[in-house]
């Protein structure tokens, strides 16, 4: 499911502002796994359309509930140093009766049951499902809906969250964090704190860029930073850059001396997926009288009124946190050796992602382009 979720990743990338000079930060398999979800329940042209979209057509709902399963059991991690949590939930109207060959697949091969809420009192079940998704992001994720998403034409609200919180299998020190220049853009530099460290670290360089990984303790998961050694080249380089090639690229690293310096950050992004997805090709599933999901509930009037989504994250010198949050509403209405040092100076825009790194999935992306 790797290439799926970082074919996914990019397409979103795509057409969430690559133009615009602005961080970008999102978790492509939380809203793979709610999309799969929505997948489980569609029919007809809608199921055509996100098949299309999520699986390149490749893989049909059998093989998508064994994938998903199995993906689901990798995303549970309580070790000392690191957590990683997954959660689904399905929340529905009391007004509605769900096929139970839906509800046995989400129960199944998703580990989500059914909560019935009372969507006509929009304040009490926005906060509900605003309340699931704080307690399951330690409190990361606030207010993933808005006070006007949900409304008495609500049916359903699928919803997934993901939390990491890792420490570095070699931390930073804090005393040697210091002010220095980051170059934003051509006519902007700002000063942030840099995290500097000499160690053993998976490297690799091509033609154009640097990619280093960060292991968090464990080693199961890391930090990879992709950095263009031109300045200021991230958007012509990610305008190359295919779900398969950012794989490749993290893959294709060696243990190598490296002199590190990294920003320390914190971002929180919020996403209106609707005209993201729509972009990306996703246009019967929003549009009421087009709209199949028939395998949800054997009546096809539903279709998604709105689809959310929340990251956050902090890079500091002991590690990482990291969390998302996605909704949709349904509504009828090789290693090689290196002599000599290598400098790794992340003083420009990079591309970031924690990927898991047995299955190489990536959990969350993000474009750091200086403080905003």
């Amino acid at each position: 499911m790797a290439e799926f979720v970082a074919d996914f990743g990019m397409l979103l990338y795509v057409h969430s502002g690559p133009e615009e000079q602005t961080n970008i930060m999102f978790s492509p398999l939380s809203i793979f796994i709610t999309m799969c979800m929505t997948f489980m329940g569609s029919h007809g042209e809608t199921e055509v359309e996100i098949r299309n979209i999520l699986y390149k057509s490749k893989l049909d709902k059998n093989a998508v509930q064994t994938s998903v399963s199995a993906l689901l059991k990798s995303l549970q991690v309580n070790e000392v140093g690191v957590l990683l949590r997954s959660a689904n939930q399905l929340f529905c109207s009391e007004t509605v009766k769900l096929l139970k060959s839906f509800q046995d697949v989400m129960t199944k091969n998703f580990a989500s049951d059914v909560k019935q809420l009372n969507f006509a009192d929009s304040f009490q079940a926005t906060q509900k499902i605003n309340s699931w998704v704080q307690q399951q992001t330690e409190g990361k994720i606030n207010d993933l809906l808005p006070p006007d998403v949900i409304d008495e034409f609500t049916q359903l609200v699928l919803v997934n969250a993901l939390y990491f919180k890792g420490d570095w299998n070699t931390k930073f020190n804090a005393s040697e964090t210091v002010e220095e220049d980051f170059y934003s853009s051509p006519s902007k530099t700002v000063h942030v704190p840099m995290m500097k460290m000499k160690g053993r670290f998976l490297y690799g360089e091509e033609n154009g860029y640097q990619v280093m990984a960060l292991p968090y303790v464990g080693q199961t998961l890391a930090f990879y930073i992709i950095l263009p050694t031109e300045r200021f080249g991230l958007q012509s380089f990610m305008k190359k850059l295919t779900g398969e090639s950012l794989i490749a690229f993290m893959e294709d690293v060696y243990p190598a001396p490296v002199t590190v310096s990294i920003p320390k950050f914190k971002l929180e992004k919020a996403l209106d997926l609707k005209d993201i997805l729509t972009g990306a090709g996703l246009l019967t599933m929003f549009e009421k009288g087009k709209a199949d999901f028939t395998d949800m509930n054997g009546a096809r009037d539903l279709f998604v009124g709105a689809a959310k989504h929340k990251a956050f994250i902090e890079v500091n010198e002991e590690g990482s946190e990291a969390a998302a949050a996605t909704a949709m509403v349904m509504t009828n209405r090789c290693a090689m050796e290196v002599v000599g040092d290598i400098h790794f100076n992340a003083d420009h825009p990079f591309l970031f992602c924690i990927t898991e790194c047995s299955t190489m999935n990536i959990l969350f992306l993000g474009r750091y382009m200086g403080p905003q």
